[in-house]
């Protein structure tokens, strides 16, 4: 077995490790608000988290009250997904899609 396939067992461990509570925290506070901004801030650093508790917070949004945050959820929950299966460094050069 390659290297490849060690770095795609082993990259889900790692995107756990990617966003320590703090920064979760973070990002959760940023994605209420008040601003596009801050939220916009909060969803980059779900993205950049890529693992299921930062996917959580953005679908967590998608039932909130403003459409256009609703939107914005949607479009960075994409990024996750692609993230994880365009063949990346986070998905160890596989393409999960398949």
């Amino acid at each position: 077995m390659g290297n490849g396939l060690a770095n795609f067992l082993w990259a889900p461990a790692l995107a756990l490790i990617s966003l320590g509570g703090d920064e979760l925290a973070e990002a959760k506070k940023l994605l209420e608000g008040p601003t596009e901004g801050n939220f916009n801030e909060g969803a980059r650093r779900c993205v950049a988290a890529n693992n299921a508790e930062a996917a959580e917070l953005l679908l967590k949004k998608l039932g909130g009250q403003w459409p256009h945050f609703r939107d914005l959820a949607f479009e960075h929950l994409e990024k996750i997904h692609e993230s994880l299966c365009d063949g990346g460094d986070r998905a160890g050069g596989h393409d999960l899609a398949r």
